[in-house]
């Protein structure tokens, strides 16, 4: 069945922050199958690029 997990953020955020097209456009977000237009996941960064380079 359903399982639901939640918790409270008690954090203070400030109120009227847009985001610009430029920050939307680093979110992955992937539409699921089903009405992908309202549903979706978003999928976390990773670190590209992070490799040591040995000499």
């Amino acid at each position: 069945g359903l399982r639901v997990r939640a918790e409270i953020d008690n954090g203070k955020y400030p109120k009227g922050r847009e985001i610009s097209d430029a920050e939307m456009g680093r979110v992955d977000l992937r539409p699921d199958r089903f009405h992908g237009d309202w549903n979706y996941s978003i999928i976390p960064r990773t670190a590209k690029g992070n490799r040591a380079i040995i000499n």
